[in-house]
């Protein structure tokens, strides 16, 4: 057994040039980016390069990423609008194109209510894709589910409240973590297996040969993608590389991604479920502020305000009201007119009931 019946699509840097020549005649199925067809100029964006994505051969199996890592890290959030990559989008026939997520790793979502405001983001960003792709008459998006633990993406696929799941979902924020725990990876995949569809598989965004090796035998893994076979060649050679010996590290790293013999994959219990006579902990009041305050500003002012200042004001409310709750109790905010107080102080009350 091996994992030949997986997808292993190697992430391509470049629209053109030598590796995507070298897939090609490979036959190897392919990632790009939509960074790597974005037009730019110290960081400014001025609209994606349609003709590269036109020029790329129509029978490569190529898809296609909204770059969510990228923007994030590098531009704290997309450089681009919808409607600059749907125009992407249509350029070619791709494999498949990934909604506009926002990624949660913790340098990205260092806070409670980052997080859930970037699960939130993911949400709002799907909706628009899939309109968009609908008034162009395109194909809809793979969906993303994001999230850091479990309960994150669960959360997430309850809030992208698909109708009619699609053959294939993409999980993101898996490039960089341990395979098991109770963040890992497996957890992950577990805790999704148990409230999606039974048609539903998965594409893994980025993962490592561990994670083939130890979770390819499960039944919804069926794609992934990643770069680490250029990593791997820029640290062994980090002066002289040609672009033939890129080629050549790709193609040979394909290859042993479908050979890894992955182990037969044993359903893993979670804790919830084995504790599930036990009462559930009480929220810390901290979780309640940080829920409430992202819960507002999602519904209020993502849709209105974008990201990046729906998400500057609700981490800074949430830190002020986090603050004040410690040092003076509930009675501060308890006179308060400001909504998300009032919401807060609502929420504090039900939860002190309950």
């Amino acid at each position: 057994m091996n994992c030949k019946n997986i997808v292993v699509r190697a992430g391509v840097p470049q629209p053109s040039g030598a590796l995507v020549q070298a897939a090609y005649a490979a036959g190897l199925p392919v990632l790009f980016s939509a960074n790597a067809f974005a037009k730019s100029n110290q960081g400014e964006f001025f609209g994606f390069n349609l003709k590269a994505a036109q020029n790329i051969p129509a029978d490569l199996d190529a898809a296609l990423d909204s770059a969510g890592y990228v923007a994030a890290v590098r531009y704290g959030d997309y450089r681009w609008t919808t409607e600059q990559y749907y125009s992407l989008v249509a350029s070619r026939k791709w494999a498949w194109h990934a909604a506009m997520d926002y990624c949660v790793e913790p340098p990205v979502a260092s806070s409670l209510v980052v997080r859930l405001m970037r699960l939130e983001a993911t949400a709002t960003g799907y909706l628009r894709c899939c309109n968009e792709a609908r008034k162009r008459g395109l194909p809809l998006p793979m969906p993303v589910l994001q999230g850091w633990y479990p309960e994150d993406y669960r959360r997430c696929a309850d809030m992208l409240a698909i109708q009619d799941w699609p053959a294939m979902v993409g999980i993101g924020s898996v490039c960089r973590r341990n395979v098991g725990g109770i963040d890992g990876i497996e957890s992950v995949i577990e805790a999704l297996d148990r409230v999606l569809p039974s048609h539903v598989q998965f594409h893994l965004f980025g993962v490592k040969s561990g994670a083939m090796r130890e979770m390819g035998g499960h039944h919804r893994f069926v794609s992934i993608d990643s770069m680490a076979w250029d990593f791997a060649m820029r640290m062994e050679h980090r002066t002289g590389r040609t672009q033939s010996m890129r080629a050549a590290a790709m193609i040979n790293w394909q290859a042993k991604q479908v050979d890894i013999e992955p182990k037969d994959w044993v359903h893993r219990v979670l804790r919830e479920h084995i504790d599930h006579d036990v009462k559930p902990r009480r929220k810390p009041v901290e979780q309640v502020v940080h829920e409430t305050v992202a819960n507002w500003y999602a519904e209020n002012l993502l849709a209105d305000h974008g990201y990046r200042e729906s998400n500057r004001m609700a981490r800074e409310q949430a830190e002020m009201l986090c603050m004040q709750l410690k040092t003076f109790g509930r009675d501060y905010i308890a006179d308060s007119t400001d909504a998300v107080d009032m919401a807060v102080l609502q929420a504090l009350s039900e939860h002190h009931a309950a």
